[in-house]
């Protein structure tokens, strides 16, 4: 949960800077991965890919995406 926190801070302090899609990456990653919140990592995978879609996070986040019927 601390995690969570510290990563939301980082993307949160400075939107605009080059760290915090990456930032955002990891919190979705240990949304999925480690706290079993793969919902609430699909929207921010979806928020990096929004915000962020000209980048290498969003081109992963892309992947991480279920395709939609």
């Amino acid at each position: 949960a601390l995690s969570v926190k510290a990563l939301e801070r980082a993307a949160d302090v400075a939107p605009d800077e080059p760290l915090a899609p990456r930032a955002l990456v990891l919190l979705a990653r240990v949304l999925g991965e480690r706290m079993n919140e793969p919902l609430r990592a699909q929207e921010v995978y979806r928020y990096i890919v929004e915000r962020y879609p000209e980048t290498d996070a969003s081109r992963f986040a892309r992947s991480r995406i279920p395709p939609t019927t």
